[in-house]
């Protein structure tokens, strides 16, 4: 069900007009699924809307995990107006912490560039890399009981 969530959303960002800002397009974008609106959020470069983005955590998320959230019993409404206040507090966070540390940075820089894959650097780090995966596949027992 999650993947039929994803889907739907990032089928639905697909008709947005092209003739609408980049800011809107962004906003639009990472109120309904936060990939993508992440991934738009290069073209507009600023980082308090991608914090935005993150704290909020779209309605993709959102209908997600409203199973559990029905479960534990929460309200909806509080729920909302709780993610509401996440997101608004990571964009004025995030905006703080620039105008104390202000970074040139480019962010997503690995969008636009080729980046040398992880384990073509040295080889043993990556036999390394790749043994403790398979070690960590095999003590991972499924049968252990959780709570």
């Amino acid at each position: 069900m999650i993947c039929a969530w994803i889907i739907l959303f990032a089928c639905l960002t697909q008709f947005i007009p092209e003739n609408t800002s980049a800011v809107s397009q962004t906003a639009i974008k990472g109120i309904t699924e936060v990939t993508l609106g992440c991934l738009s959020s290069v073209k507009t470069g600023n980082l308090p809307l991608v914090a935005g983005i993150i704290g909020w955590g779209g309605l993709c998320v959102h209908c997600q995990i409203m199973g559990f959230v029905l479960k534990i019993k929460v309200k909806k409404t509080l729920f909302f107006a709780f993610r509401i206040i996440h997101c608004a507090l990571s964009a004025v966070i995030c905006y703080a912490l620039l105008y104390f540390f202000p970074c040139n940075i480019s962010v997503f820089s690995n969008a636009s560039e080729i980046l040398t894959p992880g384990l073509s650097v040295n080889i043993w780090a990556g036999l390394g890399m790749l043994l403790m995966c398979v070690i960590l596949i095999f003590d991972i027992d499924s049968h252990k009981k959780v709570c």
